[in-house]
């Protein structure tokens, strides 16, 4: 059975779940929930750092990832390694996030926040993650944006850094991630402003993205040329180049 297989019938049963027991995302964000205050998790300032640390990471990765494409396709042949795999990652991050998550789900799929609906104290109704409403205009709540963001830097790590991990520990590798992901996710979940329905099918809606980019762009084989060795010597033609030609009559 292929990895996509298994990840859409884990994806089916999970999509189930929440369609027999849509309460879950209620029973969840009740934990994070008090009467009097709200959400108060998300007025505590080392959350909120830690929330805003993690977004810049997502945004930096993806400008590391055009920096890489633009330098490899600069170096043409010299490029070990390969513009694809710069391109792999930058594309993740433009499907993934901005594409499915943000412009296809957040935009048309009008699911208010949970601190906007009545159970929490809002004015809005409580809608299951797969139904479409009209209870919000824009930057809705399913699917999260930035628990997409976290999921697809997670991903793209986990692929391109894969072999370059000592097999002893590739498994507190993924473990890292993981938490990585859990912890960016959580942090919308406990702050009120997603339910758990909305982070858990951004992963597997960047899940699937990867996937397919792994497969299109042939990434089975290229991602191999990602090496600590060749990245130094890309930067090095690089930086040689500008050199060459800043010392060129002008």
């Amino acid at each position: 059975m292929s990895l996509g297989l298994r990840l859409f019938i884990v994806f089916a049963l999970v999509h189930l779940g929440f369609a027999i027991w849509p309460e879950v995302d209620l029973a969840v964000s009740r934990l994070f929930h008090r009467p009097t205050e709200g959400f108060p998790l998300a007025a505590h300032p080392g959350l909120g750092a830690l929330r805003y640390l993690l977004w810049n990471l997502t945004l930096l990765a993806p400008l590391v990832a055009l920096a890489g494409w633009c330098i490899a396709l600069m170096l043409n042949r010299q490029a070990r390694v390969l513009p694809r795999v710069w391109g792999f990652a930058l594309a993740c991050f433009v499907t993934g996030p901005v594409l499915v998550a943000d412009t296809l789900f957040k935009s048309h799929w009008g699911r208010a926040r949970p601190a906007d609906v009545a159970e929490f104290g809002g004015m809005l109704p409580f809608t299951p993650p797969f139904e479409m409403a009209g209870n919000c205009a824009r930057n809705c709540s399913f699917v999260s944006g930035e628990g997409a963001g976290i999921a697809m830097l997670a991903f793209v790590i986990g692929v391109l850094g894969w072999h370059l991990v000592p097999r002893p520990l590739r498994r507190r590798f993924a473990l890292g991630l993981l938490v990585l992901a859990v912890i960016g996710g959580g942090l919308r979940v406990a702050t009120g402003r997603h339910f758990l329905s909305d982070v858990v099918f951004a992963w597997f809606f960047m899940g699937f993205v990867v996937l397919v980019l792994y497969r299109a762009m042939g990434m089975a084989e290229a991602r191999h040329s990602l090496t600590l060795v060749n990245l130094r010597a890309d930067l090095g033609a690089f930086r040689a180049g500008l050199r060459a030609m800043q010392q060129r009559p002008r």
